[in-house]
């Protein structure tokens, strides 16, 4: 768990899964793979729907915690091979956050901290993300959103969702 989230008592309907991910790491040469963790709680009664209330577990994954304790995140949507993928993007903003290495060598430069990106789905807001040519969306969606928002310590306020098509 993050450092200042409370932990929950787990319910039968509460439940806490991995899915794949994208990191793009403050003090890495390379964008990875990796598991980010989400908690969704069950419909009491009923049959089986899809889940609107995933909430991704960011937090454990991006650096720098005790300097910059808070998550921001915007959902993304990019036009990639022919078709629209939307990504919720988590990243934090604290001026003395260490620039962006992964993103400087894609040729994104201002970024500052980590950055951790996950498919959004049509029924659920966080999926895995699936294959390649989906990271290779996310990776076009995190360069077209660095240079839209601009250095991150010159904005005082995020849109909720941003669309380059």
């Amino acid at each position: 768990m993050g450092m200042h989230q409370i932990t929950e008592p787990s319910t039968p309907r509460t439940v806490v899964k991995g899915i794949r991910a994208r990191l793009y790491p403050a003090q890495g040469p390379f964008p990875r793979s990796t598991v980010a963790y989400y908690k969704e709680n069950r419909p009491r009664y009923g049959r089986r729907r899809p889940f609107q209330n995933r909430f991704v577990f960011a937090s454990d994954l991006l650096s720098d915690a005790r300097l910059q304790p808070f998550v921001h995140d915007v959902v993304a949507s990019v036009q990639f091979g022919g078709q629209t993928r939307k990504f919720r993007v988590f990243f934090k903003r604290h001026i003395c956050l260490p620039l962006n290495q992964t993103l400087q060598n894609m040729g994104v430069h201002g970024f500052e901290g980590d950055v951790l990106v996950v498919a959004y789905g049509k029924q659920v807001p966080a999926r895995n993300l699936r294959g390649w040519m989906e990271d290779r969306a996310a990776d076009e969606a995190i360069r077209k959103l660095a240079t839209k928002i601009g250095p991150v310590r010159n904005r005082t306020r995020f849109p909720k969702t941003i669309s380059f098509n």
